[in-house]
C-alpha cells in the first residue's frame, strides 16, 4: 500500500540515485561521482548537531520533507487493478475417466478438476505433493460420485467429462484515496560551490520528472514549484538551496485474488472406426 512516506522515500531514492549513480557501498559515505564531495540524502528534517557535524566534515545534507497541509484530491472509483500474477506450476493430462497431474508443486495457486459439468477445486498447501493434491481432489469429488486416487492420479469411473485446470494468485490495488501535496527539498552545503555542484545535479532533473513510480506500483504525479537559495546562515558555513515541488499520490491497499487463469487438456483418442490408434496424442489449451 501507498502513504506519505513511500511517497517521500522514492523522490529521496531518485536524488540518491542522482549523486550516486552506481548506489552508495553499504556503511561508507564516499565522494559522489558527480558532485565531487560526499552527500547524504535522508528525509525528513536535519537535526542541528549532526548537520554542523556534516558541514564541518565537508559533507552535502539533502533532506526531503512534507511540508504541513495537503489538499484531498480523491476522484476516482474504486476499482481492484491486477497489478502481479503468479502463473501455475501445474497441469493436468486427461485420458478418458481419469486425470494425472503433473508440473511442480508451488504456493500459492489453485488446481481443480471439472467433472461432469461441476467444479472442485483445491488451494495448493506448501506441504503438498503431487499425490497429496491428488488425494484431495478425489476425496472432494467423492462425496458427489465415485471417486478415488492413485498416486497423481484421480480416477471417476463414471464420469461423462473431465477437465483439468490450474491458476495462479493475483495481486490486486485499489485505490483508496488521492492527496495532493508539497515536497520540500533542501540542500546543505557547506560553502556556495558544493551547493551549486549538488543544485546543478538534481534540479534539472527534479524539472524533468512528471510520474513516479512508488513501492506499491502506483504512480504519483510530480510538478516542479520554484526554487531559492538562503545564505542567512552563511556564518554558520551552511548554504541552503530549497526546491519545492507539488506532488499527488493515491493511497492504496493491496490484496491477493486467486483466480483461474488458464487450464491444460491433453486427450488420447481411441481407435477409430477402421480400429487403427492415432500415432499421438492430441493437445490443445483453452
Amino acid at each position: 500500500m501507498a502513504t506519505l512516506s513511500d511517497l517521500r522515500a522514492a523522490i529521496a531514492a531518485v536524488i540518491g540515485g542522482l549523486l550516486y549513480p552506481s548506489g552508495i557501498p553499504a556503511g561508507t559515505n564516499p565522494p559522489s561521482p558527480v558532485a565531487g564531495a560526499p552527500v547524504r540524502v535522508f528525509q525528513g528534517r536535519p537535526e542541528r548537531e549532526g548537520l554542523d557535524a556534516d558541514m564541518t566534515a565537508g559533507i552535502v545534507d539533502v533532506s526531503v520533507y512534507v511540508l504541513p497541509g495537503a489538499v484531498n484530491t480523491s476522484r476516482y472509483p474504486v476499482v481492484d487493478v491486477p497489478i502481479a500474477m503468479s502463473p501455475p506450476s501445474l497441469v493436468w493430462t486427461v485420458s478418458g475417466t481419469s486425470a494425472t497431474l503433473g508440473g511442480t508443486v508451488a504456493t500459492p495457486q489453485n488446481v481443480g478438476l471439472l467433472v461432469d459439468n461441476q467444479v472442485f477445486l483445491y488451494a495448493v498447501q506448501p506441504a503438498d505433493t503431487l499425490a497429496s493434491i491428488a488425494a484431495a481432489l478425489a476425496s472432494l469429488i467423492n462425496a458427489v460420485q465415485p471417486a478415488s486416487a492413485a498416486g497423481a492420479a484421480v480416477s471417476v469411473p463414471g464420469s461423462r467429462s473431465i477437465i483439468g485446470r490450474a491458476g495462479g494468485v493475483a495481486t490486486t490495488l485499489r485505490e483508496v484515496g488521492r492527496e495532493k501535496v508539497t515536497v520540500q527539498v533542501q540542500i546543505w552545503a557547506p560553502s556556495d560551490a558544493l551547493r551549486s555542484a549538488v543544485g546543478a545535479i538534481i534540479e534539472p532533473s527534479l524539472r524533468d520528472l512528471r510520474r513516479l513510480a512508488l513501492a506499491d506500483r502506483s504512480i504519483a504525479m510530480i510538478w516542479f514549484g520554484t526554487v531559492s537559495d538562503t545564505d542567512d546562515l552563511e556564518k554558520s558555513t551552511i548554504y541552503q538551496r530549497t526546491i519545492w515541488l507539488d506532488a499527488e499520490y493515491a493511497s492504496t491497499v493491496t490484496s491477493s485474488a486467486a483466480q483461474i487463469v488458464s487450464f491444460t487438456e491433453t486427450v488420447r483418442a481411441g481407435p477409430d472406426i477402421c480400429g487403427v490408434l492415432p500415432e499421438a496424442a492430441l493437445s490443445f489449451a483453452r
